[in-house]
């Protein structure tokens, strides 16, 4: 199973940004220690990375109709 095959990384990235910049935003507001701030952001920057992931390994168009039109 890839990346492209299945809505979990979508999920799970779109879940980790949203949970990731509400720790972030808290922690600022709160003037909580560093560590949670950077620890959201990390989170943040995860869930990026995995949505990019997942969005790269997407077919193209053109790949998309070769597979359906090859015998």
């Amino acid at each position: 199973m890839s990346l492209s095959e299945s809505p979990l990384p979508y999920v799970v990235s779109l879940a980790g940004v949203v949970i990731g910049l509400a720790v972030l935003l808290v922690g600022e507001a709160l003037g909580a220690i560093d560590a949670l701030v950077v620890g959201g952001g990390v989170v943040v920057l995860v869930g990026v990375g995995v949505l990019t992931a997942a969005v790269a390994m997407h077919p193209t168009p053109e790949e998309m109709t070769e597979e359906t039109h090859s015998p």
